[in-house]
């Protein structure tokens, strides 16, 4: 069984601001979906408790229906706090970041356009910080506030830009071509996979409330239940759509499939002389598939993208 070579440069080995926007963008991603999850789930609680009733002794008053009501309340609390707090436009906003200077990283350290390997070094130097000048303040920090914390320029990446250009080529089209050609393709069935089972559990929820329907119309049960049930569906309906997996997976499916017909034509002829514009050329495809995907999410959300930059 054929080895993989070594990687040259691993994720470790990027500019620290790519560490910095993602632990950003993971915080803030998993604040949003909490946010999400909780709200789905008390809005299902809330239904059911429409369903029940238990009269506390001594008192005329439901306790089912006021766990309904705290529900609700929570469940309107939360919205607030999620408006307010905007964790998914962090999210999108440090993903975009962390993608777009782990590409700079990678155009930087293999002599890829606009970081040419005629570029002397000090230019080189200049050029990179300038464009991670930009990208921070989109986190809203700036290189001042930063200062010795973050490694911009990192020694992995100027050993491999020092050398020469096979050296260079085969460390990208492994470590990072090759690499994200997997992740996607890895992701793709991921996706599909959970947008299969949350159709599942929408039609299984539709189900049983049809069932439920039939018996309660039939007389066998004097329980409402199409509440619940109805809740669940659209909630599972719900979840699926602010997730977007399917056309995630579509996404994911199309840019693997772009990448390995650039994988296979990089290995077979790339001279030294067209090396710059391919990495350009495979970033900005890269690129383009982050936009579309945060695009995607905005559109779900209701925002345009300088909303979410804002």
């Amino acid at each position: 069984m054929a080895t993989m070579p070594a990687p040259t440069l691993s994720d470790d080995d990027l500019s620290e601001v790519v560490q910095a926007a993602d632990e950003v963008a993971i915080r803030s991603q998993r604040s949003f979906i909490w946010s999400m999850r909780l709200h789905y789930t008390l809005l299902v609680v809330a239904a059911a408790c429409g369903s029940f009733a238990f009269i506390i002794p001594g008192t005329d008053a439901d306790a089912v229906a006021i766990l309904g009501a705290l529900c609700f309340g929570a469940s309107l609390m939360l919205r607030v706090y999620r408006n307010t707090k905007d964790s998914e436009s962090q999210w999108l906003t440090a993903r975009a970041v962390a993608e777009s200077t782990k590409g700079d990283s990678w155009r930087y350290a293999v002599g890829g356009i606009p970081f040419t390997p005629d570029l002397d070094s000090r230019a080189a130097r200049r050029l990179f910080l300038e464009r991670q000048q930009d990208e921070i303040l989109d986190l809203g920090l700036t290189l001042a506030d930063q200062g010795a914390d973050l490694a911009y320029l990192t020694p992995a990446m100027k050993r491999l830009r020092a050398q020469d250009f096979q050296t260079r080529r085969d460390s990208y089209l492994n470590d990072r071509l090759a690499d994200q050609l997997r992740w996607y393709a890895r992701k793709s069935k991921q996706h599909t996979t959970l947008a299969d089972r949350w159709f599942v559990g929408m039609l299984l929820a539709e189900a049983a409330g049809l069932a439920a329907a039939v018996i309660k119309a039939a007389g066998l049960l004097d329980l409402d239940l199409l509440g619940i049930f109805a809740a669940m569906a659209s909630a599972f309906g719900a979840w699926n759509q602010m997730r977007q997996h399917r056309r995630t997976a579509g996404a994911y499916r199309r840019t693997a499939a772009t990448l390995a017909t650039l994988l296979a034509g990089a290995r077979e002829d790339l001279t030294e002389e067209a090396w710059p514009a391919f990495v350009d050329r495979a970033e900005r495809l890269m690129g383009d598939e982050l936009s579309a995907w945060q695009a995607l999410r905005l559109a779900e959300a209701g925002k345009s993208t300088d909303e979410s930059a804002a």
